[in-house]
């Protein structure tokens, strides 16, 4: 969780080219891990962060994980992947 948290910190410094092509694969990695924990962390960087990831990657790569772990049988998973979803 201290990577997510280094990689949450540099994304304010990146372009979205650079998110989009080293940032986001960790993200959805980070999403599909099997400590929910590091699950819903990685929510709450891409709710952050949000406006800094392209819009086709969003809507791509992003949104369906997102989805996906919504139905997670993890509360917290779920709660937090319906949040960063939220508005997009």
């Amino acid at each position: 969780m201290s990577a997510l948290s280094s990689l949450s910190a540099m994304m304010g410094q990146l372009r979205e080219d650079h998110i989009t092509e080293h940032i986001v694969p960790t993200l959805i990695k980070a999403c599909g891990d099997k400590v929910p924990n590091v699950q819903f962390c990685a929510s709450k960087i891409i709710k952050e962060h949000r406006s800094r990831i392209a819009t086709s990657c969003m809507q791509d790569v992003i949104i369906p994980k997102l989805r996906e772990n919504m139905q997670d049988s993890d509360k917290d998973v779920a709660h937090y992947a319906k949040l960063a979803a939220e508005d997009l």
